[in-house]
This record gives C-alpha cells, sequence and structure tokens, in this order.
C-alpha cells in the first residue's frame, strides 16, 4: 500500500500543471495547495507516441483521479477540450514514464463507447491455460514478451497483472506422528497458525447493545517486528498439560507463489489482452496472434500441455463466424445458417413469383444495393485512422 501511495504522489505531480492551468474545479483545492492556482502554464510539448517525433501539448484536464486495487494502479483524466480527448494519452504515459514507476508495466488508452472485449473496444483476449501453473506462467511470459516485441509495450495488458512476480509465503504441513503423540489434530495447529498471523476470527461471539459483534483472537507477537520467528515460537498446549512449539509440531516453508490465481474452465490461467494497433483490422490481429502461438510453439516456448484460446472481441468474432458459415468444411458450409437461410428466401420467392431465375436476379441484386453503405464505412474508417481527432 505505501509503494502504491507513493506512486500516486509521483503520477499527480507530472498530471498536476494540466489540471491547474484549467483552474479549480473545487473550493478545497485552493485550501490544499494554499493559494490559487498558479497562472504560468507549466505544460510541457510531449510525444503522441513513445519514439514519435510529433509532439503535442496535453489540454487542460477538468478531472483527475487515482484508484489503487487489485495489485494495480490506474489514473482517469477527462479532457476540459472534449475535441482533443485523445491528447490526453500521452500525458499518461509520461506521467508513468521513467522513474516514477520503475519495473512497472503501464500504457494509456482511450475508453471506447462500446467495450466488448478487454479494456478497450478492440482488444483479443488470449487465455493461456493448464494443470500446471508454472508451465502455464512462462508460456504467458513467453508469449507477452513476444507480443510486446512485436507490437510495443501499451499492447498488452496480463491478467493477474503481477503474474510473474510471486510473492513470499509460508506453508505449515502438519507432523501426523507428532501430533498423535501429543493427543493434537491438524485442526489445532491451524486455529495456532491463524491466531500467531493474521488472527483468528470468530463471528457473531458475543453481544454489544443488543447487536452481535465479531471476535478476533491474535496474539501481541503476530504484531510484533519479527512475526515468522515468533510464530515458529509459539507455545502451544497439549491436552496432557505439556507446553511445546510449534516448530516441533509442524515444518514450515518459505516459498514464493502468486498472490492469485486465474482459472479459466477450472484450469490455471494467464490472460493476455491484446490491444491492435490503430488501424489495423480484427482479424488480421487475430490471424496474427495465432501465428505468435505456433511459431512459440515449435520454438519449444509454449508448453504442449497449456491450451491457447482466444475471447473477448475475437472470440465474439469466432462465434459469429461459426453460426453464419460453419467450421469452413463443405458439410459446416451447407448446414451453416447463412446458407439455410438463402436456400429458404430463395425457395420462398420461386414460389411466389411461380420462377427460377427471378429469385436469382433478385437475392443478387439486392446485396450490391448495399455496396454504398460499406463503401461509406470504409471511408470513414480510413479517415479516422489517418486523422487522431476522428
Amino acid at each position: 500500500l505505501d509503494q502504491m501511495t507513493d506512486i500516486a504522489k509521483r503520477l499527480e505531480e507530472r498530471v498536476r500543471p494540466a489540471w491547474e492551468v484549467a483552474g479549480d474545479q473545487f473550493k478545497i483545492e485552493s485550501v490544499v495547495r494554499g493559494g490559487p492556482p498558479p497562472k504560468e502554464d507549466h505544460r510541457i510539448p510531449l510525444p503522441i507516441a513513445p519514439g514519435s517525433d510529433e509532439k503535442v501539448i496535453p489540454p487542460p484536464i477538468s478531472q483527475y483521479f487515482i484508484v489503487a486495487a487489485g495489485g494495480r494502479v490506474f489514473h482517469v483524466t477527462v479532457s476540459q477540450d472534449k475535441k482533443r480527448v485523445i491528447d490526453t494519452l500521452p500525458l499518461l504515459n509520461y506521467a508513468a514514464a521513467g522513474e516514477v514507476a520503475p519495473d512497472v508495466i503501464n500504457f494509456g488508452f482511450q475508453v471506447p463507447l462500446f467495450r466488448v472485449g478487454g479494456m478497450t473496444g478492440s482488444a483479443v483476449k488470449v487465455d493461456l491455460a493448464g494443470s500446471d501453473l508454472d508451465n502455464v506462467i512462462h508460456s504467458a511470459g513467453s508469449m507477452m514478451g513476444a507480443m510486446v516485441g512485436k507490437f510495443g509495450m501499451g499492447t498488452v495488458s496480463p491478467e493477474p497483472s503481477n503474474f510473474q512476480l510471486p510473492t513470499p509465503e509460508l506453508r505449515v504441513f502438519p507432523e501426523d506422528e507428532r501430533l498423535r503423540d501429543v493427543g493434537m489434530t491438524r485442526t489445532d495447529v491451524g486455529y495456532a497458525v491463524q491466531a500467531n498471523s493474521d488472527g483468528l476470527l470468530l463471528p457473531r461471539q458475543f453481544q454489544i447493545e443488543g447487536e452481535l459483534k465479531d471476535l478476533k483472537i491474535i496474539t501481541p507477537q503476530a504484531l510484533a517486528d519479527h512475526p515468522v520467528d515468533a510464530l515458529l515460537q509459539t507455545p502451544l498446549a497439549t491436552p496432557d498439560g505439556h507446553i511445546v512449539d510449534l516448530a516441533s509440531l509442524a515444518n514450515v516453508e518459505r516459498i514464493r507463489e502468486p498472490d492469485r490465481i486465474k482459472h479459466v474452465n477450472r484450469q490455471r490461467a494467464v490472460t493476455l489482452q491484446f490491444t491492435p494497433p490503430r488501424g489495423m483490422p480484427l482479424q488480421d490481429a487475430i490471424d496474427q496472434v495465432n501465428a505468435q502461438v505456433t511459431e512459440l510453439r515449435d520454438e519449444g516456448k509454449i508448453s504442449p500441455d497449456v491450451e491457447v484460446g482466444l475471447s473477448g472481441s475475437a472470440g465474439a468474432l469466432d462465434e459469429i463466424k461459426m453460426a453464419l458459415l460453419g467450421d469452413g468444411t463443405f458439410i459446416g458450409t451447407v448446414t451453416s445458417s447463412l446458407f439455410l437461410a438463402l436456400l429458404a428466401v430463395y425457395l420462398l420467392m420461386a414460389v411466389l413469383f411461380q420462377s427460377w431465375s427471378y429469385p436469382l436476379v433478385i437475392m443478387v441484386s439486392v446485396p450490391l444495393a448495399t455496396f454504398g453503405g460499406f463503401l461509406g464505412l470504409a471511408i470513414v474508417h480510413h479517415w479516422s485512422v489517418f486523422d487522431r481527432y476522428t
């Protein structure tokens, strides 16, 4: 928590000039600052993308906040100039760059109107799942490194975010034979470990003013400077009246494990959310991801027992293609929803017009009339690619 707080304070210092130039939104701002906002504009030109020579001055920020949750820190800006929202991305990238957040994966993105996959509207979720967590983590790390090297740092976001950074843990293995000698059980050891670590919680155990309260039992040694050593030397009373320490009844191992394990289809998994570069069609992004998976499997960097699947926008696109066109085989195409629908429409019109040729003419000419609509969509797409403000 202290580390996240320090990072948040450093982020604020870099974003501060952009919100100060917009003026105070609340009176408390001048109270916290100790005076009115500065009259000078301290914003600096920033590259629109890492390594780009084109620079922009970030727009004034009307709203800004930071949230820390689930091992992540994210900050949100609201541009005062609604036509220059995209220019806040360089500010977000600059705020978390360099010594502000060392060894932290960071990237900025604009929240879409319609979010159907991942954190952006066009994200491709790559699920790597298997029974062996070490193989899953190794495979996900190789996949993430390859995609970052090919598409850039801000295009891939892992979930869990710190899957490659295990945290220290203690594992307690009770000695059953020794427990039988002193007349104790594994449950007794579990209670002792809880009371000498995070605390043993007894829900709704006593009443105060008509309201049941929880009771938490925790030893003073657990709150001292050396809680692990105190845990090993914890005195335990046996049923026959003797005193033994925890180390004589259980083996304690120091290990490093992920603090959160995600599951997909009941298997341990890591999900990589890949946002394609601006202008790349979703199908091209899916093809490149599949090609990357094949290449890494051939090189042995993705374990054979690790399953790789696509979800998010990519999964929705595959489901639509499968429902409409089948699996690509002749039988699949003939039994697909699109083919059966066209066949039903053709037979219905053949009965209505009492002709086998008129329905064909109509079914061929009507789709051509929609060509203008698709042409307009294509023009708007290419326009938005070349103009960052559309």
